[in-house]
């Protein structure tokens, strides 16, 4: 008689106050929105892959890890809650194990296929009589977990394994075989994982084989099983592992793809298979997470050996001096006031080259270009490097396409185009340099992730070309929208703050609420997601309002005005409430006998484009001096920070001694001065009709 006693429980019998035994696990798991049964799903799963190595050892401390970091006066924070659903896989090898595994999975496919891989998996390996969690509920689990497991940043190993087998064939002088990063099908990938499972009995070897697709494979072998495996590149070893040799990949020119499991001291293969690869990789395809150390290097690496070309080290170079160019000369271009001399690199603050160098070499992995040029002398450069690499690649159709070598929707797509490896390559260079340079704009905090969605914006990526002008200001030079494109480097939704699921991303003033007095204008990212109320959210959006326009007085009554105080409110509150998937902020501010609900986004974005005066050298407390033969225009208005704007009239917001309501003065749709180290006489002189609100501080 066996010893062993199994208490069951028939849970269909249980009633709903049954239930309320587990309310504690069943409120932890229903505030990240996980299915109870995934979860336990998941960890099964999981308890059939014995991971080790680097990764592996850090896993339970990233799942069980908590922060929090506030946002200004908000009541809302960017971290992870102590004791999440994750946080509960990290109490078993199983649940571990299978965080590595849906971290890789997640970085290569979306969300469909990774649902489908662990369902298939489930149906293969797991007894018949385990209940099943459905494919959209496994999938849930699968990128919760892998948004806290992001910070590894899968597409920086993927990326550095693609330029290591890259240069070996390179020192072999032997051409590199195509279709390195071809993705596998999920039919394939799913067999994989079926023989990795066999590596909890100690007799077993797997051998991998081949070309297509197969860095794929060596991924998530370096990140799950790397002290069992050895890697060869036509025979030349790159990786051998701690504990022998029980996963062979051996990445040999041209051959196919061939998963072997075998057993020690056996001649024969008790199993062969295939590994297919899709003939249309885009219908499945995920996006890699990718640290933000050096994340657009990697992705320009992966990006050339996409094509079978390889991302040089002077490809990086002349990509910062690009960007660096790009910063000094690209203006900044709005519908109405702001001036015709201010640079993108103003937004960058004081000690803007510092700042240029600082993040080209976090991003790029290269220095920024110290040498005097322009932006067409440093475009020429780049073209130079890169057009040689795109000798090499071949071209679909087979006569090379020398009329798409950029691109960039600029030129218009030409359907033969469509799926040629140099346009797609220029396509990759173009939107890399535009993520450069929103990425000037980002205080990075710690070690944080990036999605590695490299972003798709005409306006900046067409001044690009050599035969624009970089100081144009037609309809295509506008960018009142950096706002949202900075953020969509995160996330493709959210205004005022947005999360990838594993790092948040919101503009500094939204912190600070004020005005960065060097015209500095940046975004704070952080690890983690906005937390409120003790869940998790990915946006955070403003509740539109409006202010209505001032009171116009007539001249006489604007006689012998002062910087005051006067206009300044007494409080400000805010309000956060539940949207579907996003937070909705409402901001409401009270003083001088009203209050005055607020749209804090367009504050934000207003906040972009205010324009500094330049010093006069006069009293900054004289008077204005208004009169008949004054130069001065004949319309002004005294305004407070409830109504800062009057119509048809230049308003002097008088708000002197309060750097919070300078802040609220801004409105996007306005063009607004803040008067800084100047009297109101020539404010009003140096605003010139090119600005309607001048906010007095």
């Amino acid at each position: 008689m066996s010893q062993q006693v199994q208490t069951q429980v028939d849970v269909g019998s249980l009633s709903l106050r049954g239930f309320g035994l587990f309310t504690d696990m069943l409120a932890v798991l229903s505030a990240d929105n996980v299915a109870p049964m995934a979860m336990i799903q998941m960890e099964q799963l999981g308890s059939l892959f014995h991971v080790n190595g680097r990764f592996a050892t850090r896993v339970p401390e990233l799942l069980t890890r908590a922060s929090s970091h506030p946002i200004g006066r908000l009541t809302l924070a960017v971290g992870w809650r102590r004791g999440d659903s994750v946080s509960l896989l990290a109490e078993s090898a199983g649940g571990q194990a299978i965080s590595l595994l849906s971290l890789c999975i997640t970085n290569i496919y979306n969300e469909e296929a990774v649902g489908q891989i662990l369902s298939r998996l489930s149906s293969r390996l797991l007894p018949r009589s385990s209940p099943r969690a459905g494919v959209v509920l496994l999938a849930d689990v699968a990128a919760l977990v892998a948004s806290k497991l992001n910070r590894f940043g899968f597409g920086n190993v993927l990326a550095e394994q693609t330029m290591r087998v890259h240069s070996v064939f390179e020192k072999l002088e032997t051409t590199i075989p195509d279709g390195l990063l071809e993705l596998p099908s999920v039919e394939s990938l799913t067999d994989v994982f079926e023989c990795l499972s066999h590596l909890r009995r100690d007799d077993t070897v797997i051998r991998i084989s081949g070309s297509p697709g197969i860095l794929y494979l060596l991924s998530i072998v370096l990140f799950m099983f790397p002290h069992d495996a050895i890697i060869t590149v036509e025979s030349y070893v790159i990786h051998e592992g701690e504990a022998g040799r029980r996963i062979i990949i051996d990445i040999c020119d041209y051959a196919p793809v061939q998963v072997q499991v075998e057993k020690k001291l056996s001649q024969s293969a008790t199993l062969t298979l295939p590994l297919k690869v899709c003939e249309d990789g885009r219908k499945i395809k995920g996006a890699c997470s990718f640290a933000w150390e050096g994340w657009i290097a990697r992705k320009l690496q992966i990006g050339f050996a996409r094509v079978g070309a390889t991302c040089t080290q002077e490809v990086l170079v002349a990509c910062c001096s690009m960007v660096t160019h790009l910063a000094g000369e690209l203006k900044l271009f709005k519908y109405t006031g702001i001036s015709q001399e201010v640079r993108f690199e103003a937004l960058l603050g004081l000690y803007p080259a510092n700042r240029i160098d600082r993040i080209c070499r976090e991003v790029f992995l290269a220095p920024a270009e110290k040498n005097k040029s322009d932006a067409k002398t440093a475009w020429a450069r780049l073209s130079s490097i890169v057009t040689p690499i795109l000798e090499g690649v071949k071209c679909q159709p087979k006569k090379r396409c020398t009329s798409c070598s950029y691109g960039w929707s600029a030129f218009g797509y030409h359907r033969a185009w469509l799926g040629c490896p140099s346009t797609d390559l220029w396509e990759t260079v173009g939107n890399s340099l535009t993520a450069g340079l929103y990425c000037l704009l980002i205080n990075a905090h710690g070690l944080v992730s990036v999605p590695g969605i490299l972003p798709s914006v005409d306006k900046i990526r067409d001044i690009l070309h050599i035969t624009q002008d970089l100081n144009r200001p037609d309809s295509n030079r506008r960018s009142p929208n950096i706002l949202e494109d900075v953020m969509r480097l995160i996330h493709p939704s959210g205004s005022l703050g947005c999360s990838s699921g594993a790092s948040t991303i919101f503009p500094t003033n939204l912190e600070t609420l004020e005005v960065d007095p060097d015209r500095g204008f940046t975004f704070e990212l952080h690890d983690g997601v906005l937390v409120f109320e003790n869940r998790y959210h990915q946006c955070l959006t403003s509740d539109p309002a409006s202010r209505p326009p001032a009171r116009v007085f007539p001249a006489s009554d604007l006689s012998h005005i002062i910087p005051s105080s006067h206009g300044e409110h007494s409080s400000v509150g805010f309000t956060l409430r539940e949207g579907y998937k996003k937070l909705i902020l409402s901001t409401t501010i009270h003083g001088l006998g009203r209050s005055s609900r607020i749209d804090l986004e367009t504050i934000v974005a207003g906040s972009m484009w205010l324009e500094r005066t330049h010093h006069c050298g006069h009293r900054l407390d004289s008077p204005l001096i208004y009169s008949k033969t004054s130069t001065f225009i004949d319309n002004l208005a005294v305004t407070d920070v409830m109504n800062p704007k009057a119509r048809s009239a230049l308003s002097l917001v008088m708000v002197r001694s309060n750097s919070v309501a300078k802040f609220l003065c801004c409105e996007v749709d306005s063009s607004c001065l803040l008067v800084k180290g100047t009297c109101l006489n020539c404010a009003i002189e140096q605003a010139d009709g090119n600005f309607n609100i001048l906010i007095i501080t």
